[in-house]
């Protein structure tokens, strides 16, 4: 008896459908269509938007539609295909799949552990909710996965805030950091104007417009607490220009006043590599604007505000980074050296001759290289001959005080193998 009860669990369950009794497609590649819902031009665009995504922040991310789930439930199926591809990187588990059922009309997010932190289950249930469902209503079913692959690049591939200050480029100091989020935290505190610097050495491969714009939405600038938003992004790495971005609440600022900050603020300072001097006058000059603005205390309800961008590119022929200002003293300083020798050997002319030649030659070279670097040479050139030409005096005891005791000058300065788990959302139309 108890014999027949177990041949008839084990041929119960050996004929039971499960997730890996199904026969899952093998993947073709970022698009895989088995639904045939998209036509070439739709998986095309998927294809390089993903591609695109993958290559910002390796996120993996496999759309695959299938006419039937074969009786599974959309979260078993997904859960089974994700497995069995890998999506994602090994031991990162970044993968994220968008699988959509044709006959039961369902579709699922399913997400990695590694994406647990930035897609969350509300926000995969979001991009369901507002443009999946929409879309597959209409049987637009390529506009809706682009739309919902381009909201997941905005998640994934664009920087997570980490304060009012972002300096992803590293220019700014730690004081300069400190200075700007207190000049920004008291403008705040009197105003509803929420504003964020943003420092980056790429917009990886999109335009600084449309950068500037996802990252605006992604953070939520003003929004958050109901506030105007105002962003500053400062893009450093281009070998032609630099570039400042601002978007900015056209109700608060005008033309004229933004425009303003750029030219008497921004470009002066940039060019000579001081960003946080510019920054921080900026945000002062913002502050000053909010305060001559009384309305910007209070918004009324259900009122709309346009935001607008304004762009502006700097030759970067005209841009002095620190480590070339560095370098070019440095050049500057050890010419004095040899120059001191023959000054202290009382070869005067051989000493003035070699001095004025070497630094004919950078100036030349530099000249040639950038304008910008050029003029910062000849207003820091002087002042370094006359440090150099008293110390000179010093070494070869011209010039010594009475009753000298020997005393001595010094100082001090201070796909991949990936696994699901991490979460998801289903829905149908």
């Amino acid at each position: 008896m108890r014999l027949t009860i177990f041949l008839i669990i084990f041929l119960f369950l050996l004929f039971v459908p499960s997730a890996n009794a199904i026969e899952y497609p093998s993947p073709v590649g970022y698009v895989n269509d088995f639904a045939e819902i998209l036509d070439s031009d739709e998986e095309k665009r998927l294809n390089d938007e993903i591609t695109a995504i993958e290559k910002d922040s390796t996120v993996e991310i496999a759309i695959v539609t299938i006419e039937s789930l074969e009786g599974m439930s959309i979260e078993e199926y997904a859960v089974g295909l994700f497995e069995q591809w890998g999506i994602g990187k090994k031991n990162i588990d970044n993968g994220l799949l968008i699988l959509v059922a044709k006959n039961e009309r369902e579709y699922r997010i399913e997400t990695g552990y590694g994406l647990e932190g930035d897609i969350t289950d509300a926000q995969a249930s979001k991009i369901g909710r507002d443009i999946l469902v929409p879309n597959f209503k209409n049987g637009e079913f390529g506009e809706g996965l682009y739309g919902a692959v381009q909201e997941i690049r905005v998640i994934v591939a664009y920087p997570s805030q980490v304060g009012r200050v972002n300096d992803f480029a590293d220019i700014l100091d730690s004081d300069e950091e400190k200075q700007l989020n207190d000049e920004i935290s008291a403008t705040e505190n009197h105003s509803m104007v929420e504003i964020v610097i943003v420092t980056s050495k790429s917009v990886q491969d999109v335009s600084i417009n449309e950068y500037a714009n996802k990252l605006f939405k992604k953070w939520e600038i003003g929004k958050k607490s109901n506030y105007h938003g105002l962003l500053i992004l400062v893009v450093t790495s281009d070998e032609v220009y630099y570039q400042y971005y601002l978007i900015w609440d056209k109700n608060i600022f005008t033309d004229e006043q933004i425009s303003k900050i750029g030219s008497d603020i921004f470009i002066p300072h940039f060019n000579n590599g001081e960003w946080g001097e510019g920054l921080y006058e900026a945000v002062q000059e913002i502050t000053n604007i909010v305060e001559e603005n009384p309305h910007v205390f209070s918004i009324p309800d259900g009122e709309i505000f346009e935001y607008k961008i304004t762009v502006n590119n700097i030759p970067r022929t005209y841009y002095i980074s620190k480590d070339a200002k560095n370098l070019v003293l440095l050049l500057i300083f050890f010419s004095f050296i040899p120059f001191g020798i023959l000054f202290a050997k009382k070869n005067r002319k051989q000493a003035m001759t070699f001095l004025l030649g070497y630094n004919a030659i950078l100036l030349i070279a530099t000249y040639i290289k950038s304008a910008g670097l050029y003029w910062y040479i000849v207003g820091h050139f002087f002042w370094l001959l006359f440090l150099i030409f008293f110390l000179a005096l010093i070494i070869t005891g011209r010039f010594r005080g009475s009753n000298g005791g020997g005393g001595r000058i010094g100082g001090s300065r201070g796909f991949g193998g990936g696994s699901s788990g991490g979460g998801g959302s289903s829905g149908g139309w």
